[in-house]
């Protein structure tokens, strides 16, 4: 008997795998549950393996297949984005410090939280302090436009 050619065996192989491609994020269990208030959204499963738990607090717990939503933020590092300022502490306590390598130069800093919502902002000149007092341990996001067209990202850890 004649082996199939290797073709014909890798064609049926993405036909029989294709459908696998276009299904929803679903799951299927025994029991769970919706609720949403003012303050959140919890969705939870009973009966399902626990994945992973991240630490990003507060609000927010990542755990398990029952997902809603991936957000994925591309930030990128350029050299010449890279040497226009330098962010110090981090993971920061209380204050943080925006140094910028051209003094004379005003740069436009934005501090986003995990939801994208604006919580500080104004601008580099020099040295810079940055509080974030009041603000709850989380995980933000710092940016600093660098030019008209180029901004540079900071992912910034409050303990």
């Amino acid at each position: 008997m004649k082996a199939p050619p290797k073709q014909s065996v890798t064609m049926l192989f993405i036909l029989l795998t294709l459908p696998l491609l276009a299904q929803k994020n679903e799951i299927v269990s025994s029991a769970g549950d919706s609720f949403t208030t003012e303050a959140g959204h919890l969705s939870f499963t009973l009966g399902e393996v626990a994945i992973e738990t991240l630490p990003a607090r507060p609000h927010q717990l990542t755990q398990g297949f029952h997902q809603p939503i991936l957000w994925v933020q591309r930030t990128a590092r350029t050299e010449d984005a890279k040497s226009q300022v330098t962010v110090f502490p981090n993971p920061v306590g209380s204050m943080l410090y925006i140094q910028s390598r051209h003094p004379d130069a005003a740069r436009q800093y934005t501090v986003l939280d995990l939801r994208g919502i604006k919580v500080r902002e104004g601008i580099v000149k020099g040295l810079t302090e940055i509080s974030f007092d009041g603000l709850p341990a989380s995980t933000y996001t710092l940016q600093v436009k660098t030019s008209a067209a180029k901004q540079q990202s900071f992912k910034i850890v409050k303990q």
